[in-house]
């Protein structure tokens, strides 16, 4: 080879070295989910590639696994996938937060990377033209909220699901704080808080709550009983067993405990 054709040579590896450098969005892939901890692509749970939020699984919950389905979808439905946000209609600033796809897409979400991907670093920016959900738009994540998304990012950002109830479903001695607030706050609160009241309802605290659950709306909405608006709003509906747990709950008073 002539000096001129090894120098030629070397350029052109340079410069491929600086292309393969670009900051994009790595899409996922099957048996590689971008330095994840899951090498198999289950993640735990059912990996799906239709972008839908995971099919049906009847794998149990690991509870150091966050699984998209069960946990990342509905709080980004809930509080960023809504109209005049990240829904597809409106899609501000290209980002679409309702469904698996369009969330790696589109959020740069960068598997195994959360202090690379966008979806995180807007959750803890300090800059208040950058941060999101925006100040004072009234919707405000809860830390554990957000190092749920971080972590679930840091193990792969995987299109995973699991059964919380491993095919079985207890329904006794159902408690607010340990199996009614939890569902309120991933599927409802971002739309039903004390500043943003879609529907003039609020859902912040046991109190407007319980309201809902005496009056029997809210067991109106989340079964799709005729005559109430299917809740949560842009979703599947919740699981039978999930809803059985908030009858129970109701059936019992509504009790604070």
């Amino acid at each position: 080879m002539t000096i001129k054709a090894k120098y030629l040579l070397w350029i052109g590896l340079v410069l491929l070295a600086f292309t393969r450098c670009v900051h994009e969005p790595i899409p996922p892939t099957d048996g590689d989910h971008g330095g994840g901890t899951d090498t198999t692509g289950t993640g735990g749970g059912h990996n799906d590639t239709t972008g839908q939020g995971g099919g049906n699984t009847d794998q149990p919950c690991d509870p150091d696994t966050v699984y998209f389905k069960n946990d990342i979808l509905p709080l980004l439905n809930s509080s960023c996938g809504i109209s005049g946000c990240h829904d597809p209609a409106t899609a501000s600033d290209g980002v679409i937060l309702t469904n698996y796809t369009d969330i790696l897409a589109t959020a740069d979400v960068r598997p195994g990377d959360p202090t690379s991907s966008d979806l995180y670093e807007v959750l803890v920016d300090t800059d208040p033209d950058k941060k999101m959900p925006p100040p004072g738009s009234g919707i405000v994540l809860a830390n554990d909220q957000i190092n749920m998304i971080y972590t679930w990012i840091q193990q792969g950002a995987l299109n995973n699901a699991c059964d919380p109830n491993a095919g079985q479903c207890d329904t006794l001695n159902m408690s607010y704080a340990n199996h009614i607030e939890p569902v309120i706050n991933t599927y409802c609160l971002g739309c039903h808080n004390n500043s943003v009241q879609s529907g003039n309802v609020n859902l912040a605290g046991h109190a407007n709550v319980a309201a809902y659950a005496n009056s029997g709306q809210l067991y109106g909405v989340i079964a799709h009983l005729p005559g109430y608006k299917p809740m949560p709003q842009g979703q599947s509906k919740l699981d039978d067993c999930t809803i059985k747990q908030i009858k129970s709950w109701i059936d019992d008073g509504a009790p604070n405990n």
